[in-house]
């Protein structure tokens, strides 16, 4: 593995981004990520495929509180694979 290859794995293991859409069908329930700018030259741009997301409570005790458009988010992807990820939402932002 070269350099290049080892900074893009490590700069992918938690990214901040927004919902994109939600998927309340899907069993589980999963949810698309925007990262960065798609029109900022310099930004990534990256939209995730379908991914879960973190419930505070999914045992026999269970909230149902998802994701709406827009929230902010913490994507946490293993190996700085994002199509691994899961996402953590709640993160508070200007919007």
């Amino acid at each position: 593995m070269d350099a290049n290859e080892f900074r893009r794995l490590i700069i992918n293991m938690i990214r901040k981004g927004a919902i994109m859409d939600v998927n309340h069908a899907s069993n589980p329930p999963t949810c698309r990520v925007s990262i960065g700018d798609p029109d900022d030259p310099d930004g990534e741009g990256l939209q995730t495929n379908w991914l879960p997301f973190l419930s505070v409570r999914a045992g026999t005790t269970r909230e149902w509180n998802p994701p709406t458009k827009g929230e902010g988010v913490v994507l946490i992807c293993p190996m700085g694979d994002p199509a691994q990820g899961v996402v953590l939402c709640g993160l508070n932002t200007d919007a």
